[in-house]
């Protein structure tokens, strides 16, 4: 894709029970300055009035509108894979069905990549609004402790050691290349899609993180997947007072348990399809690659150390003190602060 090359997106929209908001969208991506080569629309089977808007909205729309209705309800993550699997076109931007795009949010992220070529994907900032749009005066990445000195190590380019610790880049706010799906998918089923995205994405090639609210994103009790109520200043702060509630030990192991499962599945994936698409793309394996697949096995034993602590405090201290000598508390958790979580809950 050259810089003068004008590129094919596809929107690939995922919709459930969305009519109270859907059309407000749709008008959106109609008013769009760079529009879609095409809108792909996935729908979980919603139960309401959303098939019926997108339908009329398909016969007036600047761009062809590919409706597809699924035989059995799906979920986000499996939802949105299927509907990346029906884009045609050179990129994809993944959209959510309750958000408002700005007329300028698809222009920005093309021009990133017509600008650099080689990136794979690109996201931005939001504005977070509420479920009638009013401003709640934060950014979606204040929201989630994407806070401005982790802004600039990502676009100093180290971007994949702040997704190993911590989830910040949203789907509907991403465009990346349609020829990464052969390593993407399948997706895991405990993943979800944007942070399964982002993180293998920047294993495979660069990418441009463009620093503009380019979307009204609505937070409202409705969402799949939201984000908190106020502005987050410690990313470990909810995790801490989560854990502080004896009665979900047992809970909070589990998913330690499983999101080094999480993470291990992430190094298969790019041990096999990443390492052949970057040797079929004629693409060196990135200098920071392999220290970082040897970081998430670090991390994956991490979480499977705090995954398998017992209930009595005192057999807890050796594994406790052991991963405390390590390290690994301070390169993956909150440090003594988790520490002392293990051992008190």
């Amino acid at each position: 894709m050259s810089e003068s090359e004008r590129p094919h997106v596809s929107i690939a929209l995922c919709t459930f029970n969305g009519e109270r908001y859907i059309e407000e969208l749709l008008d959106s991506l109609a008013g769009q300055k760079h529009l879609p080569a095409e809108l792909v629309v996935c729908d979980d089977r919603s139960t309401d009035g959303t098939v019926g808007l997108i339908e009329a909205f398909a016969e007036l729309a600047p761009f062809p509108v590919k409706l597809h209705i699924g035989h059995r309800q799906r979920g986000p993550t499996e939802n949105f894979q299927w509907a990346i699997s029906l884009c045609e076109g050179d990129l994809i931007s993944l959209c959510d069905q309750d958000d408002v795009w700005l007329s300028h949010k698809l222009a920005r992220a093309v021009d990133a990549f017509r600008a650099t070529p080689e990136i794979g994907f690109s996201f931005s900032d939001a504005e977070l609004v509420s479920d009638d749009l009013a401003p709640l005066g934060r950014s979606l990445w204040d929201a989630v402790g994407f806070k401005p000195h982790f802004r600039e190590q990502a676009l100093a380019g180290d971007l994949v050691r702040l997704l190993v610790r911590f989830t910040f880049v949203t789907g509907a706010t991403m465009v990346f290349r349609s020829d990464l799906r052969e390593v993407l998918s399948p997706m895991p089923h405990n993943w979800h899609h944007d942070a399964w995205i982002a993180l293998l994405g920047t294993f495979l090639r660069p990418y441009a993180v463009i620093d503009e609210q380019l979307m009204l994103y609505r937070s409202h009790g409705d969402q799949a997947v939201g984000v908190p109520e106020r502005a987050v200043t410690n990313v470990w702060e909810m995790r801490w007072k989560q854990a502080a509630d004896p009665g979900k030990a047992d809970f909070h192991r589990q998913r330690r348990r499983t999101e080094a499962e999480r993470f291990r599945k992430l190094v298969e994936r790019f041990e096999t399809a990443g390492r052949s698409y970057l040797r079929d793309a004629g693409l060196p394996v990135p200098g920071n690659i392999p220290p970082m697949l040897e970081e998430l096995e670090q991390r994956a034993q991490h979480l499977d150390a705090r995954g398998a602590l017992p209930d009595q405090r005192l057999k807890r201290l050796p594994l406790v003190l052991k991963e405390s000598r390590t390290g690994r508390y301070r390169r993956f958790s909150a440090g003594l602060l988790s520490a002392a979580q293990d051992f008190l809950y």
